[in-house]
């Protein structure tokens, strides 16, 4: 029997040393390494359990571990979701490039299972 799993990104945005952003747009998903998306499939599973993606290079899982999640995704039984922290009292909204995005929009071909936004008390 094949498991669910939820592949979460965690973000913060806010009053960051430079001002930073309120917004949760489609930048937030910018990869540093590729110029593919964080929580793209083609960055999580391109090459199945033998190519170089964010599935085999996770640290700490075994054959049997990358194996069986790659499985759930060819099942389609991975989510994604994206937790995005910022400090109480910064408005945030999600951009409406990121709800239009023809991968991750509300239409999109690999929609973001959750986007979740956590305030903590600290001041601007």
């Amino acid at each position: 029997m094949l498991g669910e799993f939820i592949i979460s990104e965690n973000k913060w945005i806010g009053n960051g040393p430079k001002g930073g952003t309120s917004n949760v747009g489609l930048g937030v998903l910018s990869s540093t390494v590729t110029d593919k998306k964080q929580l793209s499939q083609d960055l999580m599973f391109e090459g199945g359990i033998v190519g170089s993606n964010a599935l085999t290079r996770t640290p700490g899982l075994s054959p049997e571990q990358t194996n069986e999640i790659f499985e759930a995704f060819q099942a389609g039984n991975v989510r994604t979701q994206l937790v995005v922290v910022k400090p109480h009292h910064v408005g945030a909204g999600i951009t409406q490039k990121l709800t239009d995005d023809a991968t991750f929009g509300t239409k999109g071909s690999e929609q973001l299972g959750d986007i979740v936004i956590i305030e903590v008390p600290i001041g601007p």
